[in-house]
């Protein structure tokens, strides 16, 4: 009798081990960005926990969908000025005041890199915290080099990329491109003649650079 109660303890350790092993797996695809939730049956010990883990994950996709929401309202209200600012320039240069259209212009373009930049930071920064997003670097680079290629076809600046096929960023695709896309884009209006785009694995975070002949390198 004893042995028999020694195997079904046995038994039901394992059974309770399993659960969690099941669950370590889920919480690592999540976190690795192939699932959104935990998934499947548990102990009725165990499934108080998942419920809760839930929870914490759409509440964090909550916060991470009015973050992103800022940052595009953010964005809208600081580059519709510096347009204003870009048109007083045009009318000065008509009016005869070349060299202060000139200065308007060239701190106008100085503020709008610096928006850019910070606001790209800005969106890493938020969709970085949404453990269930992941996207593929490469796809998105090649995409966004043939559209800027052609927006700047008159400027004939060669866009070469070389990135990873195996290089992935936790955030969503349409952040990622729209932070490559400013950096790409104010490249290939300063650029000479060439933009690369690279990326490297430096300390477990795949870092994203893009350099020009011009004006030097900028990390993503």
């Amino acid at each position: 009798a004893m042995f028999v109660c020694l195997l079904a303890g046995m038994s039901l350790v394992r059974q309770g081990l399993a659960s969690f092993a099941e669950l370590r797996a889920r919480l690592f695809g999540i976190r690795e960005g192939r699932d959104n939730r935990l998934e499947g049956a548990y102990p009725s010990e165990v499934q108080p926990l998942v419920g809760e883990l839930n929870a914490l994950l759409h509440d964090r996709e909550q916060r991470v969908a009015r973050a992103l929401s800022k940052a595009g309202d953010l964005a809208h209200g600081l580059k519709t000025p510096l347009t204003l600012l870009n048109q007083q320039a045009e009318r000065a240069k008509a009016d005869g005041h070349a060299a202060l259209a000139a200065a308007i212009t060239q701190q106008v373009e100085r503020m709008r890199r610096q928006v850019d930049y910070h606001l790209a930071h800005a969106r890493a920064s938020a969709s970085g915290g949404d453990p269930t997003a992941r996207c593929h670097v490469l796809t998105s680079a090649d995409a966004l080099a043939r559209t800027m290629q052609s927006i700047h076809a008159e400027r004939h600046v060669a866009i070469e990329v070389q990135v990873a096929h195996d290089h992935f960023v936790r955030g969503r695709r349409e952040d990622l491109e729209e932070m490559l896309g400013n950096l790409v884009d104010n490249a290939c209006k300063w650029a000479t003649s060439r933009i690369d785009v690279r990326s490297a694995l430096v300390g477990g975070d795949v870092v994203t650079t893009v350099d020009d002949d011009e004006i030097g390198r900028v990390h993503v």
